[in-house]
Protein backbone atom coordinates (compact mmCIF):
# COMPACT_ATOMS: atom_id res chain seq x y z
CA UNK A 1 0.00 0.00 0.00
CA UNK A 2 1.26 3.32 -0.72
CA UNK A 3 1.51 6.17 1.63
CA UNK A 4 -0.45 8.66 1.98
CA UNK A 5 -3.66 11.02 2.88
CA UNK A 6 -7.70 10.68 2.55
CA UNK A 7 -8.72 13.99 2.27
CA UNK A 8 -12.58 14.49 3.38
CA UNK A 9 -14.41 18.10 3.59
CA UNK A 10 -17.16 18.51 5.49
CA UNK A 11 -20.22 21.59 4.80
CA UNK A 12 -18.76 25.13 5.51
CA UNK A 13 -18.87 25.13 9.87
CA UNK A 14 -20.35 21.80 9.85
CA UNK A 15 -17.69 19.33 11.47
CA UNK A 16 -20.02 16.19 11.98
CA UNK A 17 -21.17 16.44 8.17
CA UNK A 18 -19.88 15.66 4.83
CA UNK A 19 -20.08 17.95 1.46
CA UNK A 20 -19.99 16.47 -1.82
CA UNK A 21 -19.76 19.34 -4.14
CA UNK A 22 -16.99 19.45 -6.84
CA UNK A 23 -15.28 22.82 -5.62
CA UNK A 24 -13.22 22.09 -3.69
CA UNK A 25 -8.74 21.95 -3.68
CA UNK A 26 -6.28 20.47 -1.31
CA UNK A 27 -3.23 21.58 -0.74
CA UNK A 28 -0.20 20.08 0.99
CA UNK A 29 3.09 21.64 2.02
CA UNK A 30 6.13 19.76 3.62
CA UNK A 31 8.82 21.36 5.49
CA UNK A 32 10.27 22.83 2.39
CA UNK A 33 7.30 24.10 0.75
CA UNK A 34 4.30 23.21 -1.48
CA UNK A 35 4.45 19.29 -1.86
CA UNK A 36 1.31 19.38 -4.06
CA UNK A 37 -1.14 21.99 -4.73
CA UNK A 38 -4.90 22.45 -6.08
CA UNK A 39 -5.53 19.10 -5.68
CA UNK A 40 -9.08 18.62 -6.98
CA UNK A 41 -11.34 16.89 -4.39
CA UNK A 42 -14.69 15.68 -6.71
CA UNK A 43 -17.57 14.89 -4.42
CA UNK A 44 -15.96 16.85 -1.43
CA UNK A 45 -13.20 14.05 -1.61
CA UNK A 46 -9.21 13.50 -2.61
CA UNK A 47 -6.51 10.37 -2.18
CA UNK A 48 -2.89 11.83 -2.35
CA UNK A 49 -0.23 9.81 -2.13
CA UNK A 50 2.92 10.96 -0.54
CA UNK A 51 5.96 9.85 1.03
CA UNK A 52 5.91 9.47 4.84
CA UNK A 53 6.24 12.23 7.01
CA UNK A 54 4.77 15.38 9.00
CA UNK A 55 2.38 17.56 6.24
CA UNK A 56 0.71 20.72 6.42
CA UNK A 57 -2.93 20.36 4.46
CA UNK A 58 -5.56 22.97 3.78
CA UNK A 59 -8.54 23.54 1.86
CA UNK A 60 -9.30 25.73 -0.36
CA UNK A 61 -12.94 26.43 -1.60
CA UNK A 62 -15.08 28.92 -3.46
CA UNK A 63 -17.96 30.37 -2.21
CA UNK A 64 -20.04 33.34 -1.05
CA UNK A 65 -19.55 33.48 2.67
CA UNK A 66 -17.44 30.79 3.02
CA UNK A 67 -13.10 31.70 3.39
CA UNK A 68 -11.17 30.76 0.09
CA UNK A 69 -9.00 28.98 2.71
CA UNK A 70 -9.49 26.55 5.54
CA UNK A 71 -7.51 26.09 8.60
CA UNK A 72 -4.45 24.61 8.33
CA UNK A 73 -4.25 20.74 9.70
CA UNK A 74 -0.86 18.57 10.43
CA UNK A 75 -0.86 15.04 9.56
CA UNK A 76 1.52 12.48 10.06
CA UNK A 77 1.85 9.36 7.33
CA UNK A 78 3.79 6.89 8.45
CA UNK A 79 5.33 4.40 5.93
CA UNK A 80 2.89 2.34 4.24
CA UNK A 81 0.09 4.26 6.20
CA UNK A 82 -2.82 6.50 4.96
CA UNK A 83 -4.01 9.23 7.27
CA UNK A 84 -7.54 10.21 7.37
CA UNK A 85 -7.57 14.17 7.51
CA UNK A 86 -11.42 16.66 7.93
CA UNK A 87 -10.99 19.65 6.40
CA UNK A 88 -13.70 22.29 7.49
CA UNK A 89 -14.41 24.84 5.62
CA UNK A 90 -14.54 28.17 7.33
CA UNK A 91 -17.14 30.53 6.76
CA UNK A 92 -16.66 34.97 6.72
CA UNK A 93 -18.35 35.05 9.86
CA UNK A 94 -15.64 32.65 11.64
CA UNK A 95 -13.08 35.23 10.55
CA UNK A 96 -15.46 38.20 11.24
CA UNK A 97 -15.14 36.17 14.71
CA UNK A 98 -11.90 35.48 15.71
CA UNK A 99 -11.04 38.73 14.48
CA UNK A 100 -13.60 40.59 17.10
CA UNK A 101 -11.91 38.07 19.51
CA UNK A 102 -8.28 39.06 19.26
CA UNK A 103 -9.20 42.89 19.21
CA UNK A 104 -11.38 42.40 22.16
CA UNK A 105 -8.61 41.36 24.25
CA UNK A 106 -5.88 43.83 23.13
CA UNK A 107 -9.03 46.66 23.53
CA UNK A 108 -8.87 45.26 27.53
CA UNK A 109 -5.18 44.70 27.60
CA UNK A 110 -3.82 47.67 24.99
CA UNK A 111 -0.52 46.70 26.09
CA UNK A 112 -0.49 43.81 24.10
CA UNK A 113 -0.36 45.78 20.68
CA UNK A 114 -0.23 49.52 21.57
CA UNK A 115 -0.43 50.54 17.94
CA UNK A 116 -3.53 48.08 17.31
CA UNK A 117 -5.31 49.15 20.62
CA UNK A 118 -5.29 52.57 19.02
CA UNK A 119 -7.94 51.37 16.24
CA UNK A 120 -9.60 48.34 17.83
CA UNK A 121 -12.43 50.17 18.69
CA UNK A 122 -12.97 51.89 15.44
CA UNK A 123 -12.69 48.10 13.74
CA UNK A 124 -14.55 46.00 16.50
CA UNK A 125 -17.57 48.65 15.27
CA UNK A 126 -17.17 47.74 11.39
CA UNK A 127 -17.01 44.32 12.02
CA UNK A 128 -19.97 43.91 13.91
CA UNK A 129 -21.76 45.57 10.75
CA UNK A 130 -20.21 42.79 8.92
CA UNK A 131 -21.00 40.01 10.99
CA UNK A 132 -24.93 41.54 10.93
CA UNK A 133 -24.64 41.40 7.35
CA UNK A 134 -23.73 37.86 7.22
CA UNK A 135 -26.36 35.57 6.61
CA UNK A 136 -27.52 33.43 9.61
CA UNK A 137 -26.54 30.04 8.49
CA UNK A 138 -23.25 31.27 8.11
CA UNK A 139 -22.64 32.20 11.58
CA UNK A 140 -20.81 30.20 14.03
CA UNK A 141 -21.74 27.13 15.73
CA UNK A 142 -23.44 27.45 19.44
CA UNK A 143 -19.88 25.47 21.34
CA UNK A 144 -17.64 27.86 19.69
CA UNK A 145 -19.58 31.13 20.75
CA UNK A 146 -19.56 29.48 24.14
CA UNK A 147 -15.59 29.71 23.95
CA UNK A 148 -15.08 33.02 23.17
CA UNK A 149 -17.87 33.51 25.96
CA UNK A 150 -15.34 32.21 27.78
CA UNK A 151 -12.34 33.91 26.98
CA UNK A 152 -13.87 37.14 27.49
CA UNK A 153 -14.66 36.60 31.02
CA UNK A 154 -11.29 35.19 31.27
CA UNK A 155 -9.79 38.03 29.99
CA UNK A 156 -12.38 40.53 32.25
CA UNK A 157 -11.25 38.88 35.26
CA UNK A 158 -7.63 39.34 34.23
CA UNK A 159 -7.94 43.14 34.03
Amino acid sequence: MNSGIEVFFTKPNAPWSNDESDFFRVNVYNPSGSEKIGVAAPNGYASIDLPPGRYLVTGTYGGIYVNFDSNETLVNVGCGERACVTVIPRSLHFCVWWLYAALELIQARPELAPAVAKQAGEAVAVLKRIEKAIPAEYHMLPFLQEGLAALRDDQTKRK
